[in-house]
């Protein structure tokens, strides 16, 4: 399970790492896009972007010099004037929580779940009544805002997922009611490991099992691609937020190997336009 845990936490930060570093070049300057990675850490910094899955540090654990780079992140973030930012560190680490509090951060309310499975496990009949197919390049703009939609991305940001459609390592679907996309999920593929790194639905064509046909499908496609072990995240469930995201991944055979803590200002809320830290998969 370490080894699972680790392997998922690579794997997390290489998915955001491309879909961020791997942008046009003009896209990055004009949102002030920026990847940074020191003695292990990986810090995504997005300008001009409200969204918290772009401004993040990442893999800070394995940092040998882990203070030095905690100080080194936070002075970017302030010399962008990025307020809302998460910095990941292990769950309920004293030694963790220390540190965040000499630089006056706190742990957010709501840890994240790393959910893992081997080749070995139950599968899932895709569900729903709508066509899954892979992301035509004309729909990339409408796949990009059904999921910037459910991840909390602002609009400036959409552009940078419409990116990554067709773009190498990366599976991108849709779910189609005629010609309409009304659901949207992605997956990256590195080394024989898979990140089911994001889904959503409109909201007009929920609760008709669209986001578990996307995560079937997505599984389905891992396996057959020879992937030894596919890893996702998701924000644990607490009162007056529920989701719904890990009970689904868990009925096609990813079960939790660890959690982590989001370290951040104490004012910070995760979304700026939907449920607080909704974060589907």
């Amino acid at each position: 399970m370490h080894e699972w845990l680790d392997r998922a936490r690579w794997i997390e930060t290489e998915a955001w790492t491309d879909i961020a570093g791997g942008a046009p070049e003009p896209l990055r300057r004009a949102l002030g896009v920026d990847v940074f990675r020191w003695d292990g850490a990986t810090l995504l910094r997005a300008q001009r972007l409200e969204s918290i899955l772009f401004n993040r540090v990442l893999g800070l654990e394995t940092a040998g010099r882990e203070e030095l780079v905690l100080g080194r992140a936070l002075e970017c973030f302030a010399r962008a004037r990025v307020a809302r930012f998460f910095v990941q560190a292990p769950h309920a680490d004293a030694r963790w929580a220390a540190l965040m509090q000499r630089h006056a951060l706190v742990a957010f309310h709501r840890p994240w779940v790393k959910l893992a499975r081997g080749r070995s496990g139950p599968f899932v009949r895709e569900g729903g009544v709508h066509e899954i197919a892979a992301a035509r390049p004309s729909e990339a703009s409408a796949w990009a805002q059904v999921l910037a939609g459910g991840l909390d991305i602002d609009d400036a940001g959409v552009a940078l997922l419409a990116a990554v459609v067709e773009r190498p390592g990366w599976v991108t679907l849709v779910a189609r009611d005629g010609e309409e996309v009304v659901g949207a999920a992605a997956m990256f593929v590195r080394d024989g490991v898979a990140s089911l790194t994001g889904a959503a639905t409109r909201a007009t064509h929920r609760r008709r099992g669209i986001q578990m046909a996307l995560l079937a499908r997505r599984v389905t496609m891992a396996l057959d691609a020879g992937c030894s072990l596919i890893t996702s995240e998701t924000g644990i469930e607490v009162p007056g937020q529920p989701n719904s995201s890990c009970n689904n991944m868990m009925r096609c055979g990813l079960e939790i190997v660890g959690t982590v803590d989001n370290f951040t200002r104490p004012d910070t809320r995760w979304a700026t336009r939907s449920l607080d830290g909704s974060s589907p998969r």
